[in-house]
C-alpha cells in the first residue's frame, strides 16, 4: 500500500511537471535558441524527467523490497528461535516427567517386594514350626496326614511367591529419557499383576497353615482327652 501511494505521488508530480517543462522550452525558444527545434527539446526534457521519475520509483521499490525481505528474515529467525526454545522446554518437561515416574515406580516396586518378601519369610518360619510340632505328634501316634498336606500346600504357595517377586525385580526400571510412556505403563501393569499374584499366593499359604494348625489343635485336644480318661480310670482303681 505504501509503495502504491509513493508511485502515484511520483506519477502526479510527473503530470504536473510536464507542462512546466514545455513552458520552459517555449521560453528558451523565444529567447533565441535555434539549435534544437522547440518540440524536440520539450520531448527530450519530458522523457528525461520520466526516466528520472521511473528510476526513482524503481529505487523506492527496491528499497521497500529489501526492507520487506529483511523483515521476513527477521520474523523467520524469531519464529525458528521460538520453536527451538519451545521444543527444548517440552523435552525438558518430558525428561522430568519420565524421571519422576521412574522414581515413583522404583519406590512402589521396592515397597511391594519388601513387604511381600517379609511376609513370605514369616510364613515360612511358621511352616517350619508347624512341621516340627507335627513330627512330635506323629511320633506320639497322632494322625497328622491332613495337617502335613496343608503344610506342603503352603510351602508350594510360598515358592510361587518367590517366583512372582523374582519377576518383579527383573523388570527394567531404568526409565531413560527415550523410554516411551506406553513402555513405562506396560512395566507398571506387569509389576501390579505380579504383585497381585504374589499376594494371592500369600493368602493361600496363610489359609493352608491355618488349616494345619486347626488339625494340630484337634489332635492335641484328643490327646489331652485320652490322658484325662486314663488318669481318671487309674484313680478309680485305687
Amino acid at each position: 500500500m505504501k509503495l502504491t501511494h509513493t508511485a502515484l505521488t511520483l506519477a502526479a508530480i510527473l503530470a504536473i511537471a510536464a507542462p512546466a517543462f514545455a513552458e520552459e522550452a517555449r521560453v528558451e525558444v523565444k529567447l533565441g535558441s535555434t539549435t534544437t527545434p522547440p518540440r524536440v527539446e520539450i520531448k527530450k526534457k519530458i522523457e528525461a524527467k520520466k526516466v528520472e521519475i521511473k528510476n526513482k520509483i524503481a529505487e523506492i521499490k527496491d528499497h521497500n523490497s529489501s526492507t520487506t525481505e529483511d523483515r521476513k528474515d527477521a520474523r523467520s529467525s524469531t519464529t525458528e528461535a521460538v520453536k527451538e526454545k519451545r521444543q527444548e522446554v517440552k523435552q525438558e518437561i518430558k525428561d522430568n516427567r519420565t524421571q519422576t515416574q521412574t522414581e515413583r515406580m522404583k519406590r512402589e516396586v521396592n515397597t511391594a517386594t519388601r513387604i511381600i518378601t517379609a511376609t513370605a519369610d514369616r510364613l515360612g518360619l511358621i511352616a517350619d514350626r508347624i512341621t516340627s510340632r507335627l513330627l512330635k505328634l506323629k511320633t506320639a501316634g497322632g494322625n497328622t496326614t491332613t495337617a502335613e498336606a496343608s503344610v506342603t500346600a503352603a510351602k508350594v504357595n510360598l515358592a510361587d511367591v518367590k517366583v512372582h517377586v523374582a519377576a518383579i525385580t527383573a523388570l527394567d526400571l531404568s526409565g531413560s529419557t527415550t523410554t516411551s510412556t506406553t513402555t513405562m505403563k506396560l512395566t507398571m501393569d506387569k509389576m501390579k499383576t505380579e504383585a497381585k499374584a504374589a499376594r494371592e499366593s500369600l493368602t493361600k499359604a496363610r489359609q493352608n497353615l491355618e488349616a494345619a494348625l486347626k488339625v494340630i489343635r484337634e489332635i492335641e485336644k484328643a490327646k489331652i482327652g485320652e490322658t484325662s480318661t486314663t488318669t481318671g480310670a487309674k484313680i478309680e482303681l485305687h
